[in-house]
Formats: structure tokens, sequence, C-alpha cells
């Protein structure tokens, strides 16, 4: 039986290298596990400079090779290319894993993506808690193969 969470899109903003190396711890948390990831910037890279549509389809065609999407939530809002990317895996009814530690978060997340990743895989506020979250759910995949 094939796993259903062999490979996750890391949703996020990758606007400063501070963007981009938090998305890239997530990314090797996963890799640990054995989770395969699409990164945009590292696995489509160079499309800053390249028209909409095209950056569209890379990120739509990274996205729908996964199995499922962690999501960066933070800031004062869900950044916009991260609300669209919790959306597109909604409707392809790919579960989502939110990932939030923003104290700012705590009264006014978006109710739209936030509710998304309660019906999918829920919601952590830290890496250690992602590492426990991602455990649990390769131990019940493990526990279901048998």
């Amino acid at each position: 039986m094939k796993s259903l969470y062999t490979k996750a899109y890391i949703a996020g903003p990758l606007f400063n290298v501070h963007e981009i190396d938090w998305l890239e711890q997530i990314s090797a948390i996963c890799e640990a596990f054995g989770i395969l990831t699409f990164l945009p910037h590292r696995d489509a890279p160079n499309m800053g400079n390249k028209p909409a549509i095209e950056i569209f389809t890379a990120d739509e065609n990274g996205l729908y090779s996964c199995d499922f999407t962690i999501a960066t939530l933070d800031g004062y809002d869900v950044d916009s290319g991260t609300a669209v990317e919790i959306g597109m895996s909604y409707v392809r009814g790919m579960p989502v894993l939110g990932i939030t530690t923003d104290s700012r978060q705590v009264s006014h997340i978006n109710a739209m993506p936030l509710a998304i990743c309660e019906m999918g895989l829920g919601v952590v506020h830290s890496l250690p808690e992602l590492i426990e979250k991602l455990s649990e759910i390769m131990y019940s995949i493990k526990v279901a193969e048998q």
C-alpha cells in the first residue's frame, strides 16, 4: 500500500532570506521522515522574472505532484500566494497542515485558510510540533500498512 504522504508541497512567502530559510527548515524535517518535498524556489527556480502564467503553471505542476501541503500561516495575514496554494490543495482533495509561530495569529487568522487546515491535518505552532505531527502521521500509516 502506497503512503498517502510521500511528497509535500511547502507553501509560504519567499520574499527574503528568513522566509526561504524557514521553508527549507520545514523541508529538511519532512525529508528526515522520508517525505519528498517541492519547494518553489528550489524546484522551479529563476521564476522571478517570468510572466505570471509561467510562475503559476510551475507552482501548479509542483503542487499537483504532491500528496499534501504544509503551509506557513505566519504574518499579519496569510500570504496571498500561500492562501491560493491552500485553496488549490483543498480543491484537489489534498490535506493541508498549517504551521504558525506568529503570536498575532491567535485572534485574527483568516478563517478560510484556517478552516482548510483544520479540516485537513490541523495547525502546529513550532518546528518541534511539526516533528511530532509528522511522527504521528507516519506512525499511523505504518500501523495501517500492517
